[in-house]
This record gives C-alpha cells, structure tokens and sequence, in this order.
C-alpha cells in the first residue's frame, strides 16, 4: 500500500490485486466505490492505467471524505516524504521517495498523484486551511503541471 500510495507503484497494485483474487479486488473496489456515493465511476483493473478506469470530480471528492471518514491512515502513508518497505522474504529494505511534490509540507494532509497520456496529470490533495477552519480538497485533472495548479487554486483561497 506504501508503494501505490508513495510512488504509484503499478506493481504493488498489481501484486495486491493477485494476493486477493484480481476479481474478488475489482468487486471490492466497486463496492467502496458505491459505498462513497461514486455513482459516476467503474474500475476494471486495479493500477488505474486504463482509460476504462473511469471518474470525475464530484466522485473523487466522495473517495475523498469516504477515506477521511472511514481510515485516515492512507492520508498519513501518502503525507510520507519517505519511507521503508521490506521484503518480508529476505529482509531487504527498500526506501521509497514519495513522488508528490506535496509530502514535504507541512498543510498537506494527503493525497493521490496519477498520469496517463490519455488525461495527462491528475492530483487530488487535502489540506489544511487555517482560516477556512477545515481541511480542502483540491482535484486537478488533465493538467500539463497538476503542482502549479494546485498550488494556485489554494493561493485564491
């Protein structure tokens, strides 16, 4: 989960997926996605590579407040500027460098990067706001720099 979440590992989902049953993943995958109110999204694999991968804002902002909601751990994995995993075969570490430009800061509650050359740059990132009271989130799709856009939708906060 600390790769997917950290560095978009295709690999990792990939490997879950396997470890549960690739069809028993996409079902359950479906299953939170319909117990977040995501009436606007499927999912047919699980790296999120397919253009048959489907959402929009308003579904994303739901998976959103569903994980704030329900386990808040996948906020404070993706928040990591680094981080270890081993491989509990042979014992080897492997350090991890969190590929959102985000995790070093301080206001970055958390959040997902994800690219395909169909849609180029996506990002969805909470953060805390001080003088909104609440944390925001900000949902960047199709962007040519997901960071640059982000970063001014919260400047005109």
């Amino acid at each position: 989960v600390k790769a997917m979440l950290m560095v978009s590992s295709n690999d990792a989902a990939i490997a879950l997926s396997n470890y549960y049953g690739p069809t028993s993943f996409i079902a359950e995958m479906q299953s939170v996605a319909r117990s977040a109110g995501m009436l606007n999204s499927q999912f047919i694999e699980p790296t999120g590579l397919s253009v048959q991968n489907q959402s929009n804002v308003e579904d994303l902002i739901k998976l959103i407040v569903y994980i704030w909601d329900h386990d808040r751990n996948f906020f404070d994995i993706s928040r990591k500027s680094t981080d270890l995993i081993i491989d509990t075969n042979t014992g080897v570490a492997r350090q991890l460098i969190n590929i959102n430009e985000f995790a070093v800061r301080g206001d970055f509650l958390g959040g997902k990067t994800g690219t395909l050359p169909e849609s180029d740059g996506n990002l969805v990132s909470v953060f805390s706001v001080p003088k909104l009271g609440e944390p925001v989130i900000v949902v960047v799709l199709g962007s040519k720099d997901r960071f640059v856009e982000t970063q001014e939708i919260l400047d005109n906060l």
